[in-house]
């Protein structure tokens, strides 16, 4: 559920409902969303990180807790190992 996460950030900016959800979805509709109760098509949920001055990369680091997926680390350790020859 991204509601939950997008609700983190917006409380961390200090940003408003209207702020995040104009021209994007209702006020109920973004209260079911934060709470994790609904989910948003991709274009209103690309609006909000608009809204937010978030990009998506930034948004799935904040959502895996700014840890690296397993794929990602797994990636970055082949690579490390690939440019030291081993």
């Amino acid at each position: 559920m991204y509601g939950p996460v997008i609700r983190k950030v917006r409380k961390g900016k200090n940003l408003s409902f209207k702020a995040v959800y104009t021209g994007v979805c209702s006020k109920t509709n973004a209260i079911k969303f934060e709470k994790g109760e609904r989910q948003l098509a991709a274009d209103k949920f690309t609006n909000v990180l608009n809204h937010l001055m978030l990009s998506f990369s930034e948004f799935l680091w904040i959502k895996a807790n700014y840890k690296p997926s397993p794929s990602l680390y797994y990636q970055y350790e082949v690579i490390q190992s690939w440019n030291q020859n081993k």
